[in-house]
């Protein structure tokens, strides 16, 4: 991606959690709008000495606070996952508008004031690259065929798929692609993502 800093600790986190075979150690939320450890042990024997040169869990967590990262601790499937308003599934550029805290100092977690991600992605679901992938063509979907019927039917319709887009249409990735029933499909970016489409929260 122009503009990124491979190195800088966002955009290594975001491909961290993009590899498939680190998804029992390391792993995005269902919404794909927070991130948990699943395995610290592995964590700490795998994915640090590999990514950081270490394997020093507490210099990884001065990292996520040093970069504005917030803890969830409401009682739920997301307690103790981690966000950033910037840091989304499947838009690992916004990673680069990130910044680190000058002082982040201790911050006191505000349960009344977490969003309700489940209820964001209902409205607004991020992509998901490693969902499996859907062909789509006039006004059928198929979904999960074996490799040999995906590459049959894409060869007979003319058309091409990856991971959920048409890419007939050619719809900007990592946007997600929307489809409305009858055909034509259509394709509709959502919001760009800004502190403030957490209000939606409520």
């Amino acid at each position: 991606h122009e503009g990124l800093n491979e190195d800088l600790f966002p955009s290594k986190l975001h491909r961290i959690l993009s590899v498939p075979e680190h998804a029992h150690i390391i792993a995005w939320k269902p919404h794909g709008r927070a991130w948990f450890v699943v395995n610290k042990a592995s964590f700490i024997s795998i994915v640090l000495p590999r990514y950081f040169n270490h394997s020093n869990f507490d210099s990884f967590n001065r990292s996520v606070n040093g970069w504005g990262f917030k803890r969830l601790v409401r009682e739920g499937p997301d307690e103790n996952a981690y966000y950033h308003e910037l840091f989304l599934r499947g838009r690992h550029e916004l990673t680069s508008a990130m910044s680190r805290l000058i002082s982040p100092g201790k911050r006191t977690p505000n349960k009344a004031e977490e969003p309700d991600f489940y209820e964001i992605s209902r409205k607004h679901p991020l992509p998901d690259p490693l969902a499996p992938a859907t062909l789509s063509y006039e006004d059928e979907e198929v979904t999960q065929l074996p490799a040999k019927k995906r590459r049959k039917v894409s060869d007979s319709h003319n058309v091409s798929y990856h991971h959920g887009y048409h890419l007939n249409e050619q719809a900007p990735h990592p946007m997600p692609t929307q489809y409305s029933h009858p055909p034509p499909y259509s394709w509709q970016p959502p919001p760009h993502p800004h502190p403030s489409s957490y209000a939606y929260a409520q």
